[in-house]
């Protein structure tokens, strides 16, 4: 920002617009990792209510659409709306389960980000903020950080959870599904499927996420690992030479590949 443009800017939307970028990071990335630590890296499949996924699905959709420009995969969460944020906090489940112990007071967490909302659409459509305002939104800043500890909100607040190598680490899963198949055909063992087990448990590898579907890829590779898991003690040469007549991974393999050539043209 050049300083003539600083001029322009009244100080009081600049002080704001601080504290609430720092606010709004902070719980969408607070979100991200508590549902995490639960083991759940796809949750918001299951704890978003059914209409604001929706709007995620339809926000990624938008910008897979626009191949102008060039888009920063993001986490799911960060397609919501600030207000989305407050709904994911006090739904019932996730507020048990996962926030209680975090915030303890429902009522108190959820009704200051209602009072910030507000606000926060004030400035972000460059209209004058008051005095009022700022105090308010010192105020929640203040609170968050008190339940956080100062320095877990800036540390939340300097993340940003999104996947710029998201294609890289798809070639190399379709490399891996080639040389699996080449050694299955020769009947000798998968010497590792590490980037399948990572790239499985990741929250884009999805296919409401990457826009095609997924599920080849999954069942080629719940074989692989099915023909991993064959014994390989002395003998047992011709029930593995059995499983691989009988198992049409080929064929599987082909679906995988067409797989491979939507998400590597879209992802």
């Amino acid at each position: 920002m050049t300083k003539e443009a600083e001029l322009m800017i009244p100080e009081t939307n600049i002080e704001i617009v601080s504290m609430m970028y720092s606010i709004e990071v902070a719980l969408r990335e607070l979100i991200v990792e508590t549902f995490q630590q639960l083991g759940d890296s796809r949750w918001y499949k299951r704890r978003l209510p059914s209409d604001i996924l929706e709007k995620y699905k339809e926000g990624r959709k938008c910008e897979r659409n626009q191949t102008w420009v060039q888009c920063v995969p993001h986490h799911p969460v960060d397609y919501l709306h600030f207000p989305d944020i407050a709904t994911i906090l006090e739904r019932n489940d996730n507020w048990e389960t996962a926030f209680k112990a975090i915030f303890r007071r429902k009522d108190v967490t959820i009704s200051g980000l209602r009072r910030l909302e507000p606000i926060r659409n004030k400035v972000a459509h460059n209209r004058k903020a008051s005095p009022a305002d700022l105090a308010i939104v010192k105020a929640e800043y203040a609170e968050l950080s008190s339940t956080l500890g100062s320095e877990r909100l800036k540390e939340l607040a300097r993340r940003c959870t999104c996947n710029t190598d998201i294609q890289a680490k798809l070639r190399a899963l379709s490399e891996e599904a080639k040389i699996s198949l080449a050694r299955c055909r020769r009947l000798e063992p998968i010497l590792s499927l590490d980037v399948w087990h990572s790239a499985r448990e990741q929250w884009w590898f999805d296919t409401g996420y990457l826009g095609c579907d997924i599920d080849p890829i999954t069942k080629y590779f719940a074989q692989i690992e099915e023909y991993s898991r064959l014994p390989r003690e002395r003998g047992s040469g011709p029930l593995i030479e059995r499983w691989v007549k009988s198992c049409n991974l080929k064929e599987t393999y082909d679906a995988a590949e067409v797989a491979f050539g939507c998400l590597l043209g879209s992802s």
